[in-house]
């Protein structure tokens, strides 16, 4: 025996996971099966950027939905006692976060049409895009906005700064990626995430590359 028990149990084939077709909005299959990605429906002209930020807004949607079920299933009594598992809500939470943020930068470097090194970095990622930005259309109210954005990416940084420690256990170097315990107020992380995704997607791509071009 290979097994100390036999979980799986079952004949699998595709049809019973993926779907590569319905017979219109009336098939009982809709019922079951999920979309994998609405901007696959798009024209070829609008599919990847429409498919860019599709996954930004995927990633964060999905953090939101971990931290509300992470805040149902530790409720506070009186104040002091929290149940605790033998598995985390708020490490897959965290990672979420982490890459839609790193994937907006990403966006917005792509639509500023900018160059940049294929890293995990987010102060790397943050620095190229900040650099790209012409000074001269930042405004005062603009200037203390990106400074607290930048205080956001050093914290998120300080968590993960390859883009490894909320993936893997163990980092390349041997040493185990989150060795100190922490508290993490994960539903200010996610609003965080979210209104810090939001305000990279609202950059004004075409003023800017007005600006450089003259």
């Amino acid at each position: 025996m290979i097994f100390k028990k036999n979980i799986w149990n079952e004949d699998i084939n595709e049809s019973q996971l993926l779907k590569r077709q319905v017979n219109g909005f009336n098939d009982p299959c809709i019922m079951k099966y999920s979309p994998l990605l609405f901007s696959a429906f798009y024209k070829e002209e609008f599919k990847e950027n429409e498919m860019k930020k599709e996954y930004i807004r995927s990633f964060i949607e999905a953090a939101k939905s971990l931290a509300k079920s992470e805040s149902n299933q530790q409720p506070n009594m009186n104040g002091i006692f929290k149940i605790f598992h033998n598995y985390s809500l708020t490490l897959p939470t965290l990672y979420l976060c982490r890459h839609s943020i790193e994937i907006a930068i990403k966006y917005s470097l792509e639509a500023m049409k900018v160059e940049y090194k294929k890293i995990h970095k987010l102060k790397e990622l943050w620095k190229k895009l900040l650099d790209s930005i012409p000074d001269e259309l930042k405004n005062g109210e603009e200037r203390t906005i990106i400074k607290n954005m930048s205080l956001f990416i050093d914290i998120m940084n300080n968590l993960d700064e390859n883009g490894q420690k909320l993936r893997y256990a163990i980092q390349t170097n041997g040493k185990l990626s989150q060795d100190n315990f922490l508290w993490v107020y994960l539903q200010n992380i996610v609003e965080s995430t979210e209104n810090f995704v939001n305000q990279i997607l609202n950059i004004d791509v075409d003023k800017i590359l007005k600006e450089k071009k003259q």
